[in-house]
């Protein structure tokens, strides 16, 4: 199925990964770039890419970047250690609610999965997470209350630990917990998964834990 996205964060390490999926699998795309020398070359003057240099913090720039062509939004934005996510994507899906779109998709993190042991606290609030509680996790969690309060048709896939890396191993998933597989994720094998399953009902309204199975 060929569709229009406005992407946000798309050139950060899985949102350029997923972007280039978008692409190559011929659907077309508006990306608010906040930094224009990190636009790979081959992304510049695509017949298929729309580049708005703006900011998701501004309403306006996120504005023009979601408009009537946009038919789903994914977000790879990172929480830039500030609170960019509670700024964003509240204008995000504002803009989304204004115009009619339904489905967003965003790249979240392990630790606002459900704790195995105690599934009522999120893993970061639990001894499960090798991070403790930090702003980012937080920020996460915003975003997932945000969501959950909304009548979006979203999903957050939380991928765990993201080293450098190409795609590899296949990769195993869980509704709102981490699954029992390997403890690395690579952006490229993350960005695969998600593109993959963008339109997924099963994964509609969930967190989805996603990990690279261990050799065996």
């Amino acid at each position: 199925m060929m569709m229009h996205i406005s992407i946000f964060g798309a050139t950060g390490r899985t949102g350029s990964e997923f972007t280039s999926r978008a692409l190559q699998a011929g659907w077309t795309v508006t990306l608010l770039i906040r930094s224009p020398e990190k636009v790979p070359e081959a992304w510049k003057n695509h017949p298929s890419v729309t580049m708005i240099t703006g900011n998701a913090l501004s309403k306006d720039d996120v504005s023009k970047a979601i408009d009537s062509r946009t038919e789903a939004v994914f977000s790879a934005l990172s929480t830039d250690k500030a609170d960019v996510l509670s700024q964003a994507v509240p204008a995000i899906t504002a803009r989304m609610q204004e115009l009619g779109i339904s489905r967003f998709v965003s790249i979240g993190t392990a630790g606002i999965l459900n704790a195995m042991h105690t599934p009522d606290k999120f893993r970061y609030e639990t001894d499960e997470s090798k991070k403790p509680m930090t702003r980012s996790s937080i920020e996460h969690a915003f975003v997932f209350h945000h969501l959950t309060d909304s009548e979006l048709n979203w999903t957050i896939f939380c991928p765990t630990y993201l080293p450098d890396g190409t795609e590899a191993r296949p990769v195993s998933w869980k509704i709102d917990f981490m699954p029992n597989a390997g403890k690395r994720i690579t952006p490229a094998s993350t960005a695969a998964f998600v593109f993959e399953h963008f339109l997924n009902p099963q994964f509609s309204h969930c967190r989805v834990g996603l990990a690279e199975e261990s050799e065996s």
